[in-house]
C-alpha cells in the first residue's frame, strides 16, 4: 500500500468550476509556501490510498481510493449577507441565494466571483498566498488576481 499527496484546484468555470489535480510530493502544512495557479480561487487537498490487488484471472492491479479530504480553501474576502444587502442594485440576488447558507456568508473571491461560505471552508486573504502561472486560463495578468476593485 502507498499514500500519494495531491491538491485540487478549483477556477472559474462557465457553470461549474473547472477542476484540476496535481500531485504532490509531500503534504503541504505551511500554506504560505505552497505556489497557487494564478486563476486559481479556491483548493483543498486530499490522499490517494493505493493498494495491490489482483483481478478474477489472478492479474494484478492496483485499486486506489481517496481518503483525508481536507477542507475548501478560498482566497478572497468575506461578506455577510447584510454586508451584501448594503451593496444594493442586482446584489439582492446575490444576498438572497447566500442566505440559504447556515453560515449566512459569502465570498468574494480575489477574481472577482462569488462563492458560498460553507461550514468547514477556510478564506484566506491574497496576502496569505504566494500565486504563479495560471493553469486554465493563461492570459490572465498578474495585476488581476490582487488589484482592488469596488465590488
Amino acid at each position: 500500500m502507498k499514500i500519494e499527496h495531491y491538491v485540487e484546484w478549483l477556477c472559474p468555470g462557465a457553470f461549474f468550476p473547472e477542476e484540476f489535480s496535481e500531485k504532490l510530493e509531500s503534504i503541504v502544512d505551511d500554506l504560505s509556501l505552497l505556489e497557487v495557479p494564478r486563476d486559481v480561487y479556491a483548493f483543498s487537498f486530499y490522499d490517494v490510498k493505493i493498494v495491490n490487488a489482483y483481478d478474477e484471472e489472478g492479474q494484478p492491479h492496483e485499486i486506489s481510493s481517496t481518503i483525508n479530504k481536507s477542507c475548501r480553501y478560498i482566497i478572497g474576502e468575506t461578506f455577510t449577507v447584510e454586508q451584501i444587502k448594503a451593496l444594493g442594485g442586482d446584489f439582492r440576488i446575490l444576498a438572497s441565494n447566500v442566505e440559504q447558507y447556515e453560515t449566512k456568508s459569502g465570498v468574494k473571491t480575489h477574481l472577482g466571483n462569488w462563492q458560498p461560505l460553507l461550514e468547514d471552508d477556510v478564506v484566506l486573504s491574497v496576502n496569505e498566498i504566494k500565486f504563479k502561472e495560471p493553469k486554465i486560463y493563461k492570459n490572465l495578468s498578474s495585476s488581476s488576481t490582487v488589484k482592488e476593485d469596488k465590488i
